[in-house]
């Protein structure tokens, strides 16, 4: 069987041999760089165990420790609250049956708000793997989905028993774990985490538009984390352990995947230098100009754009929250932008670029921005026509 080293030594002379330009004995010609010699002369992470923070933490600052911790709690809560988890109304029969599975396990909801406190995410998985698929088998993504349910159940019934301090707690937790890029790597993990970042915006949502008792305090908390996610930094994060991954699969197919490698690099390097673009600043992230290899650009840029979409979809409804919680302490029917106390780029749709748009309901309000086909559908943010946020019907 071929070592790992061996593989990579002959993928650099594959590369040696196709690209003029690369290092070979040390000398280098003078034409430009391949995107293999940009890669290994970056400080980029080159291999999955250079995924590893580089320094240890104490178990108490480590919110995956503490998550560990939560294991089988979280698992029994979420398996036996499964069959309500798309239902809007929190019900007794719900609230009751919350309460008997976490008396069952008392320890389990402290442990995930500690995990949310944690300042750090060291994964406790083992890195010092040679592929891919070894690295991948040891992720179980549904976990970190499986903690947002569970903080979601509990943002719901203390909601429904007027203890909003406590429900805000829940939801924020969602969106503090979704800021570690190490819970999950690469574009699928930026994906996840999206996914879930979202799912504690619709609990804030259902929270600030459900309830009048919050306190400065609390409205305060909600601003900062909210501010903290206004940023297309973590797509354009996901890329560096996309990198990694990419390229150990690629080099585990042998001969041709020197060639493969390169295309896939320059593809991957051009995305991420433009990935804090918004879909108003730059449609597209690459166009035919940018000559990059067709079959390559096929396989991988179809999940670049959709992570990309969706982490537009995620920063407009945060932008959205932000302002939603502004109208809510306007004495005004319809206040005017300028007199929001908001920065321009927080009500600023980021797909359309123009003003998000909202409008009074009898029971809230309607803020939003448009959707993917950049149309204003009216605020049809239900089929997700439009991206943003309406008044949520929530019984007790």
């Amino acid at each position: 069987m071929i070592s790992q080293q061996s593989r990579t030594m002959f993928s650099v002379a594959v590369l040696a041999i196709f690209f003029p330009g690369t290092t070979v004995n040390g000398r280098q010609d003078d034409s430009d760089k391949t995107e293999w010699q940009r890669f290994q002369e970056s400080d980029l992470p080159k291999k999955i165990a250079d995924l590893k923070p580089a320094e240890t933490v104490a178990d108490e600052d480590n919110a995956a420790w503490w998550l560990a911790k939560a294991d089988e709690g979280r698992l029994a809560i979420d398996t036996r609250l499964a069959d309500h988890f798309f239902l809007s109304d929190c019900t007794n029969e719900i609230i009751q049956e919350y309460n008997e599975v976490v008396a069952e396990h008392p320890e389990t909801i402290g442990n995930l708000l500690k995990a949310a406190a944690a300042p750090d995410y060291h994964p406790l998985r083992d890195f010092d793997v040679d592929t891919f698929a070894a690295f991948d088998s040891q992720v179980d993504a549904n976990d970190f989905r499986s903690v947002t349910r569970v903080l979601m159940y509990r943002a719901g019934v203390e909601l429904a028993q007027g203890r909003t301090d406590s429900a805000v707690e829940s939801a924020l937790a969602i969106l503090k774990l979704s800021r570690h890029d190490a819970t999950e790597f690469g574009l699928e993990g930026h994906l996840i985490r999206t996914t879930v970042s979202m799912m504690g915006l619709a609990s804030l949502n259902q929270i600030v538009q459900s309830a009048n008792n919050l306190t400065p305090e609390t409205l305060q908390l909600i601003r900062d984390e909210l501010e903290r996610h206004d940023t297309l930094d973590d797509f354009q994060t996901c890329f560096d352990s996309e990198r990694v991954l990419g390229v150990q699969l690629l080099r585990d197919q042998g001969l041709v995947s020197a060639i493969r490698i390169e295309e896939y690099l320059k593809i991957v390097r051009l995305c991420q230098e433009r990935s804090n673009k918004s879909l108003a600043e730059q449609a597209r992230l690459l166009d035919v100009s940018d000559g990059v290899d067709m079959t390559m650009l096929g396989m991988i840029y179809p999940t670049i754009q959709m992570s990309r979409g969706v982490a537009n979809k995620k920063l407009t409804l945060v932008r959205c929250l932000r302002l939603l919680i502004e109208l809510n302490l306007q004495m005004n029917e319809q206040p005017a932008l300028e007199d929001i106390h908001l920065p321009k780029s927080a009500v600023t749709d980021p797909i359309s670029g123009n003003p998000l748009v909202f409008r009074k309901l009898d029971n809230g309000w309607l803020v939003y921005g448009v959707g993917r086909n950049n149309t204003d559908d009216g605020g049809d943010v239900d089929l997700d026509h439009d991206y943003g946020f309406t008044s949520v019907a929530f019984k007790k």
